[in-house]
């Protein structure tokens, strides 16, 4: 018996904890100070529930309603005191009460942040609901934001805007935080910019040591290296800022996906550019044959290739065409061999002809010694005798001695008496007269 006023005592006391507990709890925290900076108020909200985040909303709903209530008197008294006679004293108390309403919309500005905070916490710890919106609470208050925000047109003059886009400039938590992201972005833009160009230096240089250089993979590395860690860098400054850049990959991933079926043909161009530039059959400024046109390539892109012809036509080949062909280059290798023919008659010396090709072919001051030339007896063709002559040449003086050569050996073999017969028949005619009167 002595022990139940001990277990009402405590029965009483439980139920006046409770109360004051649930009392306590459905009082908001963040409001205490108005003012309280917005990286607090993020700490202050992060173990919250969505209970309690409810709570807070209401509080800075209740706080953004007064400052609207401010704001909406002094402008109902400010059009008021337009139906009076203008006055000094008028234009006074409209300047001071400008000023006012300056201070109410920086006010309402900042209760408006804290309170979307308060909401944005709210819809990460509940979720979207099946039609990707937000609570219907949460929604409503967004709404109810729209509509107290924003500043009447006929009421502020450009002197009030200026002063109050003077006053965003300087504040703490406006145009201040603003420059501070975009300058924390503008560091990650430029740290990274450089760290791609300072890459693509490091990459060209291994190609170069490995030997697998090449101008168009050089000039690739070089434009595009920093470019692909520029974008890198702005993610990375969006995600050290503690922006949601989920969105923002998961809407480049559905992209990537459509541009990549509508783009089929394009993305095959890729492919093969980046393997002409892995296999580097030919480089820039080498003249080739590919898909059937022959010229000098003046530049190449991960889907094109400009060529430019020998009459200077500028031609634009698809890189699929060109990986999908064979591909011959003239000007890949460092030596070339000239392959010219010349045909005497049959009634001519033919050591004389094959002594004045070795003369030539030899005293010719751009031919190699090594390798050397191969002049031969080829062939007894219908109406000549043909040599091969077959010098071995620098690649940039092949057509030089091609020239060349075919001009001297007509003078040498006219000045020594060696012909260069015409295409001839014999034709044998046969009487069959006397035969038909025997």
């Amino acid at each position: 018996m002595r022990l139940r006023p001990l277990i009402l005592l405590l029965v009483f006391c439980g139920l006046f904890l409770g109360t004051f507990a649930q009392a306590n709890g459905d009082r908001a925290l963040s409001t205490a100070d108005p003012h309280v900076p917005l990286v607090q108020l993020d700490v202050m909200l992060m173990p919250m529930t969505a209970t309690q985040l409810r709570v807070e909303a209401s509080a800075w709903q209740g706080e953004l309603q007064k400052t609207a209530q401010a704001f909406a008197d002094l402008e109902l008294r400010m059009l008021q005191r337009e139906q009076e006679e203008s006055t000094p004293e008028r234009q006074a108390a409209n300047e001071a009460d400008l000023a006012q309403l300056i201070d109410l919309a920086r006010e309402r500005e900042a209760r408006i942040k804290r309170l979307n905070r308060v909401l944005d916490q709210i819809t990460r710890k509940e979720g979207l609901d099946k039609d990707h919106k937000e609570p219907a609470d949460v929604a409503l208050m967004r709404r109810y934001i729209a509509s107290v925000n924003g500043v009447r047109s006929d009421v502020i003059d450009t002197r009030t805007l200026l002063s109050a886009t003077t006053a965003w400039f300087k504040d703490r938590e406006g145009g201040m935080r603003v420059g501070k992201v975009l300058l924390t972005l503008l560091l990650f833009m430029s740290g990274f910019w450089f760290l791609g160009y300072m890459l693509a230096r490091a990459i060209n240089k291994a190609l170069v040591l490995s030997g697998r250089s090449s101008r168009m993979l050089t000039r690739f590395n070089q434009r595009n290296l920093p470019r692909f860690m520029l974008v890198l860098g702005i993610l990375s400054g969006m995600a050290y800022l503690d922006i949601n850049i989920t969105p923002l990959v998961a809407m480049i991933g559905g992209a990537s996906f459509i541009v990549a079926f509508a783009l089929q043909d394009t993305l095959s161009n890729f492919a093969s550019g980046l393997m002409i530039m892995l296999y580097k059959p030919f480089d820039m400024g080498d003249f080739v044959n590919v898909a059937g046109i022959q010229g000098t390539v003046q530049s190449m892109t991960l889907v094109s290739t400009t060529i430019s012809t020998i009459d200077n036509k500028v031609i634009m080949v698809p890189n699929n065409s060109i990986w999908g062909d064979v591909i011959t280059n003239f000007t890949g290798v460092t030596q070339r061999r000239v392959d010219l023919v010349f045909g005497i008659g049959y009634r001519d010396d033919m050591a004389k002809a094959e002594r004045i090709l070795r003369e030539l072919a030899t005293a010719h001051p751009k031919t190699l010694d090594e390798p050397e030339p191969v002049v031969k007896l080829h062939e007894l063709a219908e109406s000549s005798v043909n040599f091969i002559c077959r010098p071995w040449v620098r690649t940039e003086d092949y057509w030089e001695v091609h020239w060349d050569l075919t001009r001297q050996v007509k003078e040498r073999f006219d000045a020594e008496g060696v012909s260069i017969p015409f295409p001839q028949r014999d034709v044998h005619l046969v009487d069959t007269s006397s035969a038909q009167g025997a």
